[in-house]
Protein backbone atom coordinates (compact mmCIF):
# COMPACT_ATOMS: atom_id res chain seq x y z
CA UNK A 1 0.00 0.00 0.00
CA UNK A 2 1.22 3.41 -0.65
CA UNK A 3 0.98 6.10 2.11
CA UNK A 4 0.89 9.85 1.95
CA UNK A 5 1.78 12.01 4.44
CA UNK A 6 0.44 15.26 4.88
CA UNK A 7 2.37 17.49 7.13
CA UNK A 8 0.22 20.74 7.87
CA UNK A 9 2.63 23.25 9.94
CA UNK A 10 0.21 26.06 10.84
CA UNK A 11 1.79 28.62 9.79
CA UNK A 12 -0.77 28.76 6.66
CA UNK A 13 2.57 27.76 3.98
CA UNK A 14 1.96 24.83 1.63
CA UNK A 15 2.22 21.40 3.63
CA UNK A 16 4.82 19.08 4.09
CA UNK A 17 4.51 15.90 1.55
CA UNK A 18 6.26 12.40 2.34
CA UNK A 19 5.23 9.41 0.21
CA UNK A 20 6.20 5.52 0.86
CA UNK A 21 5.76 3.84 -2.44
CA UNK A 22 4.90 5.52 -5.82
CA UNK A 23 2.12 8.25 -5.85
CA UNK A 24 1.77 11.78 -7.88
CA UNK A 25 0.08 13.88 -5.48
CA UNK A 26 -1.70 17.74 -6.67
CA UNK A 27 -2.77 19.96 -4.46
CA UNK A 28 -5.99 22.05 -5.97
CA UNK A 29 -6.58 25.44 -4.61
CA UNK A 30 -9.77 27.31 -5.38
CA UNK A 31 -8.20 30.29 -3.81
CA UNK A 32 -6.15 30.84 -6.56
CA UNK A 33 -8.25 29.95 -10.14
CA UNK A 34 -5.08 30.85 -12.29
CA UNK A 35 -3.07 28.65 -10.32
CA UNK A 36 -5.50 25.73 -9.61
CA UNK A 37 -3.22 23.00 -9.52
CA UNK A 38 0.53 22.53 -7.76
CA UNK A 39 1.66 18.99 -8.32
CA UNK A 40 3.98 18.51 -4.47
CA UNK A 41 7.19 17.40 -4.30
CA UNK A 42 7.65 13.59 -2.73
CA UNK A 43 10.28 13.08 -0.36
CA UNK A 44 10.50 9.91 2.09
CA UNK A 45 8.91 10.19 5.29
CA UNK A 46 11.91 11.91 8.22
CA UNK A 47 12.54 9.29 10.26
CA UNK A 48 11.02 11.27 13.76
CA UNK A 49 7.93 11.53 11.33
CA UNK A 50 8.01 8.21 11.05
CA UNK A 51 8.32 7.26 14.46
CA UNK A 52 5.33 9.44 15.79
CA UNK A 53 3.46 7.19 13.08
CA UNK A 54 4.38 3.98 14.60
CA UNK A 55 3.61 4.80 18.38
CA UNK A 56 0.64 7.26 18.10
CA UNK A 57 -2.77 6.85 17.88
CA UNK A 58 -4.20 7.95 14.55
CA UNK A 59 -7.54 9.26 14.54
CA UNK A 60 -10.53 9.70 11.56
CA UNK A 61 -13.03 11.41 11.06
CA UNK A 62 -15.93 10.54 13.60
CA UNK A 63 -13.77 9.11 16.06
CA UNK A 64 -14.41 11.55 18.09
CA UNK A 65 -16.51 14.67 17.40
CA UNK A 66 -15.07 17.02 19.69
CA UNK A 67 -11.31 16.61 17.99
CA UNK A 68 -13.07 17.14 14.81
CA UNK A 69 -14.27 20.44 15.52
CA UNK A 70 -11.21 21.17 17.51
CA UNK A 71 -9.30 20.72 13.45
CA UNK A 72 -11.86 22.07 11.74
CA UNK A 73 -11.18 25.30 13.98
CA UNK A 74 -7.73 25.20 14.10
CA UNK A 75 -8.22 25.32 9.87
CA UNK A 76 -10.84 27.98 10.12
CA UNK A 77 -8.28 29.90 11.90
CA UNK A 78 -5.23 29.36 10.00
CA UNK A 79 -7.27 30.50 6.47
CA UNK A 80 -8.77 33.60 8.23
CA UNK A 81 -12.34 32.11 7.85
CA UNK A 82 -15.06 32.11 11.12
CA UNK A 83 -15.63 29.04 12.06
CA UNK A 84 -19.17 28.85 12.15
CA UNK A 85 -20.92 30.52 9.10
CA UNK A 86 -24.33 31.74 9.15
CA UNK A 87 -27.07 29.44 7.53
CA UNK A 88 -29.21 30.87 4.45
Amino acid sequence: MTRVIIHLQGDGSLPDVYVEGDAEVIWVSDMTPDDRFFRMSNRPIPDDLAADLRNGPISQAGDDPAKDVRAHTALAEMNGEPHLKPVD
